[in-house]
């Protein structure tokens, strides 16, 4: 997306567009840890697989943040995994970041800037100034390209996972 693409738009729509984006990519991401799961736990089997799936993750029991930290232990027990703690330590770490912008945009206060008209200032609830998050057309570009290259990284741990 070029700057220039949304400039036309009011400041909720600014805020609808990033925000959206954002949840998207959370949806991808906890459907891929779905994935790393069960391949890992049930490789040859379907029907387990669904079994699982439909008992554990159509509700809460088996959470985004349980699904993260048992792919976090994999890394650490499958050989072509463990030889590269710092690679998926850094994309963990990048999907933590990208899960509490995204937890700003979709809890947070909006406020308006008088100084750009795309210029987002998000405030976590009952926080104070210094709890803001500024995001400007060039953040958010920024922001969907670490989104998409977390997407891409996930995609490889659940590639390697499939074939090990």
């Amino acid at each position: 997306m070029q700057g220039s693409e949304n400039q036309h738009l009011t400041l909720e729509d600014f805020d609808a567009l990033v925000t959206g984006h954002l949840v998207h990519y959370s949806i991808w991401y906890d459907s891929i840890f779905s994935d790393i799961v069960l391949n890992y736990l049930f490789p040859n089997s379907p029907e387990r697989k669904d079994l699982f799936e439909g008992f554990f993750f159509k509700g809460t029991i088996f959470s985004i943040e349980k699904k993260i930290n048992f792919t976090k232990e994999l890394t650490k027990l499958i050989p072509q995994l463990k030889s590269e703690p710092a690679r998926w330590n850094s994309l963990f770490k990048e999907i933590e970041d990208i899960r509490i912008i995204r937890n700003t945009m979709t809890h947070g206060l909006l406020q308006e800037s008088l100084l750009s008209p795309l210029k987002l200032i998000v405030s976590k609830k009952n926080a104070n100034q210094n709890d803001c998050l500024e995001v400007t057309q060039e953040y958010f570009n920024k922001l969907l390209d670490r989104c998409e290259t977390t997407l891409k990284e996930l995609q490889r741990l659940l590639h390697i996972i499939k074939n090990s």
